[in-house]
């Protein structure tokens, strides 16, 4: 009996474990999408009217440091009327402007005098967020924090 009772107390101990080990390591052995077009949505801008500049701003200096992949086309940014069209349907967003693989979604929030960035790649079809990455910096920095951005990006695009 007592026997039993250890198996049994090992089992309830180990089982969690591999269950955590499961769940932590098994999406990295799942094959990621393979990404071959790409579009950068207009931000959205959660600052003062005089930061709207970075509405064109960002999405150029992300494509311009996205622009050195190879085997990555990087399609137009869609006018933010064409993203009020598709309302939300990420599908239809994604053929309006060619079809894309994937769709960056830029958010930026000033607060303090501290830029945040929020970079979401998003599976159109799937409706799977591939990638969610905060940034920050103090706004004398912008130019900087976006390039690191890119280069995150870069680095989750093309592994």
């Amino acid at each position: 009996m007592s026997r039993a009772k250890n198996l049994m107390v090992t089992v309830m101990i180990l089982l969690p474990l591999v269950i955590m080990v499961i769940v932590k390591y098994a999406p990295s052995f799942v094959a990621k999408p393979r990404i071959s077009t790409l579009s950068i949505l207009p931000p959205h801008i959660y600052a003062p009217k005089q930061y709207d500049y970075m509405m064109d701003d960002i999405p150029n200096r992300l494509r311009e440091t996205l622009s050195t992949m190879k085997n990555v086309e990087i399609h137009r940014t869609p006018l933010p009327s064409e993203v009020g069209q598709a309302d939300r349907d990420l599908v239809k967003l994604a053929s309006m402007i060619g079809g894309a693989d994937v769709l960056i979604q830029p958010t930026v929030t000033l607060d303090d005098g501290i830029l945040g960035l929020t970079l979401e790649v998003v599976d159109p079809v799937r409706k799977q967020v591939l990638f969610n990455e905060d940034f920050e910096s103090p706004l004398d920095r912008y130019s900087a924090m976006v390039e690191s951005a890119g280069t995150a990006l870069k680095h989750v695009i093309q592994p």
